[in-house]
């Protein structure tokens, strides 16, 4: 009996041996069949530095003997332009200010240098508030007289003559051009001590485009008229007369009937773009 009960012990525990190891075999079997898929796999990767932007935009010379500010201002001026000091000079300030008078000049240069590796587009502007006398004509228009004369390129005139100038000297930039050094290009401004032809007076209301050329004498008037004004005193002349039609020069009180000082922004831009598309 106890043979019989050991062999049914050992048939017993061979079985659950023989279970155990199908069951690791069949676990084997699935765990492989799990990890043995079928993977494709790819991977794309990349640098970049950002594009160049080397340029490089210069107004006006700091090196420029007399020069205040970007437009050539000064505070002192002798016969061929700004001055260092009042010595010798024909028009000095008695403030801190930069002045302008008759006799007075200046000028400014800007240059642009450099390459970038983008397309872009320069741009210049003049903008800004002129000196003038608003004069009332007795025909019911009414002129401005602008004493400085602005100059690039061969054109002058007011700021917005010059500035319709200025506008021809956009360009564009191709990206990984040569370095550009477009240098020496000059604003220039006067206050003629002399002027002795072309000096006009332009219409700013009424009808039609107009302007009135008038003579070195009422010139000097005008240009006095102004000199009066920023002293605090009434013009000691009222009126000029051209062709039959007199013009009333302002008074201290007409305060929105002139202007004393220049004010005035060369701006050059460079931009950049996205070329033809």
């Amino acid at each position: 009996m106890t043979n019989q009960s050991n062999e049914k012990s050992k048939n017993g525990k061979r079985l659950a041996l023989i279970l155990l190891a199908l069951l690791l075999i069949a676990a084997i079997a699935f765990g492989a069949y799990t990890y043995s898929k079928y993977v494709t796999q790819t991977e794309g990767s990349g640098t970049a530095t950002v594009a160049k932007w080397g340029y490089t935009v210069t107004i006006g010379d700091s090196d420029a003997a007399g020069y205040t500010d970007g437009l050539g201002f000064s505070k002192n001026y002798t016969t061929s332009g700004a001055a260092n000091g009042d010595t010798a000079a024909v028009i000095a300030s008695s403030t801190s200010n930069n002045v302008v008078a008759p006799g007075a000049k200046g000028s400014t240069t800007f240059s642009i240098t450099g390459e970038a590796e983008v397309t872009a587009k320069v741009t210049a502007t003049l903008d800004g508030d002129q000196i003038f006398l608003y004069l009332k004509a007795d025909n019911g228009n009414t002129y401005v007289y602008n004493p400085i004369v602005y100059t690039y390129d061969d054109v002058s005139g007011d700021i917005d003559t010059v500035n319709d100038e200025l506008a021809t000297f956009t360009s564009d930039l191709a990206a990984n051009a040569e370095t550009i050094n477009l240098a020496n290009n000059v604003v220039s401004w006067e206050w003629a001590f002399e002027k002795e032809a072309g000096a006009t007076l332009k219409k700013v209301s009424g009808n039609g485009a107009e302007t009135i050329s008038i003579t070195a004498d009422q010139v000097d008037i005008l240009d006095t008229a102004l000199g009066q004004l920023i002293a605090g005193g009434t013009p000691t002349t009222s009126t000029i007369s051209v062709g039959g039609t007199t013009y009333y020069i302002p008074t201290k009180d007409n305060t929105n009937d002139y202007r004393t000082v220049e004010s005035v922004t060369l701006s050059i831009t460079i931009t950049q773009t996205q070329g033809n598309n």
